[in-house]
């Protein structure tokens, strides 16, 4: 009987527990695509000002220019994937913290 609730035990820890690095390749592909979609509208609709801020975030060039585009992309994608694996790492640290 012990040993049965020893695996029970194991496998609820085990199920709880989250990918980092497959949190972190999501985190890489929203930052990315949201910088994308925000770069669209900014070089599409050159007066709109809704997506400069974020565009700023990542990187110092002309919202519109290509430069803003490839420096954009670099840096949303290391950062979404940085965090991503920070969320991943933080919640799996907080696994001990159950629910009473």
């Amino acid at each position: 009987m012990l040993a049965t609730d020893t695996k029970i035990s194991s496998a609820e820890t085990h199920a709880h527990k989250l990918s980092v690095p497959r949190l972190a390749f999501t985190g890489a592909v929203v930052g990315t695509v949201s910088f994308l979609l925000c770069w669209a509208v900014a070089a599409l609709v050159p007066g709109i000002r809704a997506t400069h801020r974020y565009i700023q975030l990542f990187t110092p060039a002309d919202v519109a220019s290509g430069t803003a585009l490839a420096e954009g992309f670099f840096w949303s994608l290391v950062i979404g994937l940085i965090t991503g694996a920070l969320a991943g790492f933080a919640y799996n640290l907080s696994a001990g913290l159950k629910r009473r």
